[in-house]
């Protein structure tokens, strides 16, 4: 592409649009639910709704949307029926240290 084909960010598109390579995450993850048997869950349709804010997210957005839709993807597979924290079973120490590291 020449780099007079290239529009300014304002002309580029609606930043909510999905990415049309990362539709496929949406469909990938109805399938893996349909599979587990989630998809109609509380937790099914919460991954359903990051997934498809991961197919609109860049950056760091798509960082922690990514992490959450692992995080709740696992506790889906446990059979979880509500996400589990994962700081519960973590001494005080232990969450003292991670809440540190997160505001950094």
């Amino acid at each position: 592409m020449a780099k007079s084909d290239l529009k300014p960010p304002h002309e580029q598109g609606d930043a909510d649009e999905p990415n049309p390579f990362a539709e496929g995450l949406v469909s990938a993850t109805q399938a893996e639910l349909r599979k587990l048997d989630a998809l109609e869950t509380m937790l099914g349709q919460q991954v359903l709704i990051i997934a498809r804010g991961m197919a609109r997210g860049q950056g760091s957005e798509l960082a922690t949307l990514s992490k959450e839709h692992s995080r709740l993807m696992a506790n889906i597979a446990a059979g979880n029926t509500v996400a589990e924290d994962p700081l519960a079973d973590a001494d005080d120490a232990v969450k003292r240290k991670l809440e540190r590291a997160a505001k950094a």
